[in-house]
């Protein structure tokens, strides 16, 4: 966990992962803004993780 605050790409994954908990714990409305974030995010983790898996 460490790691999560020391690298910026990892800090930020944290951040827009909370923000959404928060926004589904409270039942606010998950703005556009941060669905797109978080689907860029999961998208940009799968997309890593399938592309290390290749080599």
């Amino acid at each position: 966990m460490k790691k999560a605050w020391t690298d910026l790409k990892s800090f930020i994954t944290v951040v827009i992962i909370l923000l959404f908990a928060y926004c589904i714990i409270r039942k606010f409305p998950i703005p556009n803004e941060l669905q797109n974030a978080l689907a860029t995010v999961i998208g940009f983790f799968l997309g890593s993780k399938i592309s290390k898996g290749d080599e």
